[in-house]
C-alpha cells in the first residue's frame, strides 16, 4: 500500500472535516504532505514521489470544492522534478507546503485590509456561514473604531453562522442570527453583503450552500455583495469546479423511512454577474476586470498527477 495507515488516517480526517473553512483545510492538507516527505529513509526518491502524487490526488479527493487544496497541491507537485537526491526532495516537499502556508496567511491578511475598507460607518452588514476573511475583515474593521452591525445567517444544517455570530459579540461587534430562510427580508435590511469562497473562477462562485440565493435577493434589493478571496481560492477555466457531493443526510432528518430521502449538499454555485465584485490581496475587481482576470488565471505549474507519476 504506497500510503501508510497513519497517512490514510490524516486524509480521513480531512475528508470528514465538516466546519474548517478552505484556509484552515489547506494548511491540514499541507501538513500531511509535509509528512509524507518524512517517509522512512529507505524510500528513495522515486517512490517518494509516487507517494507524494498518490497522496495529492487522495487529499484533492477528499475536499474537491476547496481550491486552496487544488493550489497547494499544484504547488508541491510542481517541484518534484527539481530533485533528485532524496533529502534535497524531503526538504523541497517541506519547504513548498510551508511557503504555500506562509503565502495563503500573507494574502488573507492583505485582503481583510481591503474588505475593511468597504465597511462603511452604522453599515449593516450581511454575511453567511463562517468564512475565516470575512470574519478577519469584520474584526479589523471594529479594530478601526468603526460602529456597524453584522446580521449571520444560521447556515445550516451546521450552523456555521451561529458560532460566527457568537465570535463577533465577544470581541464586542454588534451580531445577530438570522434564519436562513428568511434572508430575502433581511438582505433588504443591509447596506453591504460580505461572503467568502470555496472556489471562485469564470464557471462561478462556489461556497456555502445557500449563497446563490443571497446573492439574488441582495441583487433584488440593490444592495452590493461582494466574495472575500485571495487568489490562492482562483481555479483556472480548464478546472471543473465540484460542489455537488452529497452528505450525511442525518444532519438534516434522524428518523430512518425507506420513502424519506434527505439531500443534504454543503455547497452551491453562484453566477459571477450576481456578484459585485471579489475583494483579494490585490484589492478590489469588479464586472469585466474580475471576469478577465479569471479567464486568464494560471497557476504556477499545471496540474497533472498522472505525469508526475
Amino acid at each position: 500500500m504506497i500510503l501508510t495507515k497513519e497517512i490514510q488516517e490524516k486524509i480521513a480526517a480531512l475528508r470528514a472535516d465538516n466546519t474548517a473553512g478552505a484556509t484552515a483545510l489547506a494548511h491540514l492538507a499541507g501538513e500531511i504532505l509535509a509528512r509524507v516527505a518524512e517517509s522512512p529513509r529507505n524510500v528513495q526518491a522515486p517512490e517518494l514521489r509516487s507517494r507524494i502524487v498518490a497522496a495529492g490526488k487522495a487529499i484533492i479527493g477528499a475536499q474537491p470544492a476547496m481550491a486552496t487544496i487544488y493550489g497547494l497541491v499544484n504547488y508541491v507537485l510542481g517541484a518534484l522534478h527539481e530533485s533528485h537526491d532524496d533529502e534535497e526532495l524531503r526538504a523541497t516537499i517541506r519547504k513548498r507546503a510551508r511557503d504555500f502556508s506562509a503565502q495563503l496567511n500573507a494574502s488573507s491578511a492583505a485582503a481583510a485590509q481591503h474588505a475593511a475598507n468597504l465597511i462603511s460607518k452604522d453599515a449593516i452588514v450581511l454575511t453567511h456561514s463562517r468564512s475565516s476573511l470575512v470574519e478577519a475583515s469584520l474584526v479589523e474593521a471594529h479594530r478601526r473604531g468603526l460602529a456597524f452591525s453584522v446580521m449571520c445567517t444560521e447556515s445550516r444544517p451546521l450552523g456555521e453562522g451561529r458560532a460566527l455570530a457568537g465570535s463577533l459579540a465577544s470581541r464586542g461587534i454588534s451580531a445577530s442570527v438570522v434564519i436562513d430562510a428568511a434572508v430575502a427580508s433581511f438582505a433588504v435590511r443591509s447596506t453591504v453583503v460580505f461572503v467568502g469562497a470555496d472556489a471562485l473562477s469564470v464557471h462561478g462562485l462556489v461556497n456555502k450552500i445557500g449563497t446563490h440565493v443571497i446573492a439574488m435577493a441582495a441583487q433584488a434589493a440593490h444592495v452590493p455583495l461582494y466574495v472575500v478571496a485571495t487568489t490562492q481560492r482562483f481555479l483556472p477555466p480548464a478546472v471543473p469546479l465540484s460542489y455537488q457531493e452529497i452528505k450525511n443526510p442525518r444532519e438534516l432528518i434522524s428518523e430512518q423511512n425507506k420513502n424519506l430521502t434527505a439531500i443534504n449538499v454543503y455547497f452551491d454555485r453562484t453566477p459571477l454577474e450576481q456578484l459585485t465584485g471579489c475583494i483579494s490581496e490585490h484589492g478590489l475587481l469588479v464586472g469585466e476586470a474580475l471576469r478577465a482576470t479569471l479567464a486568464s488565471w494560471r497557476v504556477t505549474e499545471t496540474l497533472d498527477l498522472e505525469a508526475c507519476g
